[in-house]
C-alpha cells in the first residue's frame, strides 16, 4: 500500500487529487487507487522490427525506470503496439 499523501479536496468533499514528492496523483475511483496525472505512451517501445522508429527493449527500460522514479505510474500500452511487445 503506497504512502498516505496529502490531499486536495474538491467542492463536494471527495479527494480528486493529490501530490507526492512533486507529482500529481488523481483517485480513481473509490478505492484509493492514485493515478499519476502524467502517463506515459507505450507504443513507441518494442521491436524495431516492427516500424523503424521504435525504441529496443534496453533504450525502453531506462525509459520506464526514469518515469518511475519521477512518479509516473500511469502507461498507456496495447497489444497492437509492436505485435505486443511493448506490453
Amino acid at each position: 500500500m503506497a504512502a498516505a499523501v496529502p490531499c486536495a479536496w474538491d467542492i463536494v468533499g471527495h479527494r480528486s487529487t493529490a501530490t507526492f514528492q512533486g507529482m500529481q496523483f488523481h483517485f480513481l475511483g473509490d478505492d484509493g487507487t492514485r493515478v499519476s496525472r502524467l502517463c506515459l505512451g507505450m507504443m513507441s517501445f518494442g521491436s524495431p522490427a516492427w516500424q523503424a522508429w521504435v525504441l529496443d527493449e534496453s533504450a525502453a527500460i531506462t525509459m520506464v525506470r526514469t518515469a518511475l522514479d519521477l512518479g509516473i505510474n500511469t502507461f498507456d500500452t496495447a497489444d497492437a503496439y509492436s505485435n505486443g511487445l511493448s506490453e
